[in-house]
């Protein structure tokens, strides 16, 4: 198999095979990557050449998606950004959202969210979102219907504005980036695929107030654009009134995923295995430290509860023994987010946080508030500030990086919808 190279001639070929988002993020990588003088001696930073190869690249790709529109005035029209559900773990859903609420807002659109039957946090008829957080605004997806307007992508109309998933990962107009949406026109456009704050970050104009922000305060503003419901926040508060106290020692935060993570991240165990060090080493300078764990594995946290005893605090949530998330499991859909929401919450009001960036979980945490740096100790790159290019191949593309039984069950996938029988999320 293929390894995807960062350079400017791995970046033309996805430009020429008309990829243009893959060859943006490709171009993009070799520009930004670190000088030579940064590098170890065993890593070969970009030339010059293919410096300015991949600089000539982004801005035929800029040229091809429109961002100068970006800062041209509005024409008074009200149009709108129907943002649909992702489809995946909760926190997955919630960065969609951010990264759609972000899109929405350099386009000059209206944001509506709809998490729908595809939602995996939806028990019962109508928009999940609104179980968890506060409408944005008054619009919805019915207020969409019935009026008139033009959709973008084409496979989207009046007539089933309210389905799901229309070619998702395969066929026409599947597997859209955010980038390809800001040169549209039509009334209302459609996100129902994952686009991420990063991705959209280096186009934001120079009126938007996130322009040239850096990536961790982007993420903090447009999260906090997120209201929890006032029961969800009350659970949080109850709980910490009765478990946190005052006067009862300094906390430290500590997400461990486990079920389907190791399926996703193969270093998952010995992650894990290293965070009762980092713990402990946070702890010596704060006296009398208690650990608040969040867990969706049941060994993880029988294995904390006998290694910290009464200094351990957890909430009583669903937990798992198998290497299946539980989202895919038939547990209650509602019960489920409401947990791993107010679970996140709790851990914005600790002292420390220690998590592992493969997660959304401990992603949302970071940027739940501003941590200071001492009080902040995550395994491994933050899932949610990495470009992923895989994301936006084709399927033929993607069959250059991965095995062929893989690559079988995405093309499955894209036909049949079932995710639950998908290993892999690319």
């Amino acid at each position: 198999m293929e390894e995807l190279a960062t350079t400017a001639a791995e970046a033309q070929r996805y430009f020429d095979e008309g990829n243009i988002a893959v060859a943006e993020m490709i171009a993009r990588a070799v520009v930004t990557a670190p000088t030579a003088a940064a590098q170890p001696a065993a890593a070969r930073p970009a030339s010059a050449d293919d410096i300015a190869r991949a600089r000539d690249i982004l801005a035929r790709c800029a040229a091809h998606f429109g961002s100068a529109r970006l800062a041209a005035p509005p024409d008074g029209r009200t149009r709108f950004l129907l943002i649909k559900a992702w489809g995946n773990g909760f926190w997955s859903d919630v960065d969609h959202v951010v990264g759609g609420l972000l899109l929405a807002q350099i386009t000059r659109r209206i944001p509506v969210v709809h998490w729908g039957e595809n939602s995996r946090f939806r028990d019962g008829p109508g928009d999940a979102f609104r179980l968890y957080f506060e409408p944005l605004n008054d619009r919805t997806l019915d207020s969409l219907r019935g009026k008139g307007l033009s959709f973008w992508p084409p496979k989207w109309s009046d007539d089933n504005l309210d389905r799901d998933e229309i070619n998702k990962l395969g066929g026409d107009w599947s597997r859209l980036p955010g980038v390809a949406y800001f040169a549209r026109d039509e009334d209302v456009a459609v996100l129902d695929y994952h686009t991420g704050v990063p991705v959209l970050l280096p186009h934001v104009p120079a009126w938007h107030p996130l322009h040239a922000a850096p990536l961790d305060h982007a993420f903090r503003t447009l999260l906090a654009q997120l209201r929890p419901r006032p029961e969800i926040l009350a659970q949080a508060e109850a709980f910490a009134r009765a478990n946190f106290g005052s006067g009862g020692g300094p906390i430290i935060a500590v997400h461990a995923r486990g079920s389907d993570k190791h399926v996703e991240d193969p270093q998952l165990d010995a992650k894990l295995a290293a965070l009762p060090r980092i713990i402990d080493a946070m702890a010596q300078y704060r006296p009398g430290a208690r650990v608040f764990l969040l867990t969706d594995s049941s060994p993880v946290a029988a294995d904390f509860a006998a290694r910290y005893g009464p200094r351990l605090i957890t909430t009583p949530a669903l937990r798992t023994d198998a290497k299946r998330g539980l989202h895919y499991q038939d547990l209650p859909r509602r019960r489920l987010a409401t947990e791993v929401l107010i679970d996140a919450l709790l851990a914005a009001r600790c002292n420390a946080f220690v998590g592992l960036g493969s997660s959304n979980v401990a992603c949302a945490i970071v940027h739940l508030k501003k941590w200071l740096p001492q009080d902040l100790a995550i395994i491994g790159p933050l899932l949610t500030h990495l470009p992923n290019p895989f994301l936006y191949m084709n399927h033929d593309q993607l069959g250059r990086y991965i095995p062929a039984d893989q690559l079988a069950r995405l093309r499955a996938y894209a036909h049949t919808g079932r995710l639950d029988d998908l290993e892999s999320k690319i």
